[in-house]
């Protein structure tokens, strides 16, 4: 797909995205090849410099339409992990997660700050994977009673974890604390959705597309349309549907996931969103 110098600097890029001069270096060196991504990057550099990073995804969309005429898994890798991490912020200022480690934003997906940082970590697999995120159309959460956004996620999985168990899926989702009076093993690779269960310890993890709470499943066909459907008929097996208490008990905030197997490698691919508690935990 690429040169193998093109390769090395996309290497470079993914330890080291926030270095301004190496983009310009690599710019000069397409704009000596008469490559017109050179003009991509340079802009990109010049709105890096304009655009608030807690802006996050959305900002990052800019990049993403100025690079429709591009290769697509070469804009998406521009656009995602060839932008520095930003704590993420999905509906309030410095909101606490329920991840074991910091998450963020790479540009246009939602990762862990110590993952896809060593030019090891680059293969085309990682590229089709983030022309995928970067190719859907997320919107927002269907269900909750705040307007949420919804963005790609990506995050390394453990080699051999196929079928996935929902104790893969925590584990690679890095929960901090899983708790769940309600599911009897983790160690299954179907585990049917638990209840809503008030006044107890009820995090989720489970394969019940119709009890999840981030896509339209009220409607015929809904499991096989719009971001879902994309989503389902991208990924190797099912998908799993996860929602974390966000900042301990009680909280007045969930963080929800949709991930499934990359069929290009181990990783987790989906989407991911917060929304208000059901009924701010009881």
């Amino acid at each position: 797909m690429f040169t193998d110098d093109d390769v090395a600097f996309q290497r470079a890029l993914l330890s080291n995205p926030a270095d301004t001069t190496l983009k310009l270096v690599y710019a000069d060196w397409l704009q000596d090849r008469a490559d017109p991504r050179a003009e991509f990057v340079r802009l990109q550099v010049q709105l890096a410099g304009l655009i608030d990073s807690s802006a996050g995804p959305q900002a990052a969309g800019v990049f993403g339409t100025l690079g429709a005429e591009f290769d697509p898994a070469w804009t998406a890798f521009m656009t995602t992990l060839a932008q520095p991490f930003a704590p993420v912020r999905f509906q309030h200022d410095d909101p606490p997660h329920p991840f074991a480690e910091a998450v963020g934003t790479r540009g246009r997906v939602v990762t862990f700050g110590s993952q896809f940082c060593v030019p090891d970590e680059w293969d085309e697999g990682l590229l089709a994977d983030l022309a995928f995120l970067t190719g859907v159309e997320w919107g927002e959460c269907c269900y909750g009673a705040a307007d949420c956004p919804m963005y790609g996620f990506v995050c390394q999985l453990e080699p051999g974890r196929h079928p996935l168990t929902g104790r893969d899926v925590i584990d690679a989702v890095r929960a901090g604390g899983f708790r769940s009076d309600h599911i009897d093993t983790l160690d299954a690779t179907a585990i049917p959705y638990p209840g809503y269960h008030p006044h107890t310890l009820n995090d989720e993890v489970h394969t019940d597309f119709a009890d999840q709470c981030l896509f339209n499943h009220e409607t015929a066909g809904a499991e096989d349309a719009g971001a879902h459907g994309a989503l389902k008929g991208y990924v190797r097996g099912r998908l799993w549907y996860v929602l974390l208490h966000a900042g301990g008990w009680p909280c007045g905030e969930v963080t929800l996931l949709a991930v499934g197997h990359s069929p290009h490698g181990d990783r987790l691919v989906g989407a991911i969103t917060s929304q208000v508690c059901h009924n701010l935990c009881d």
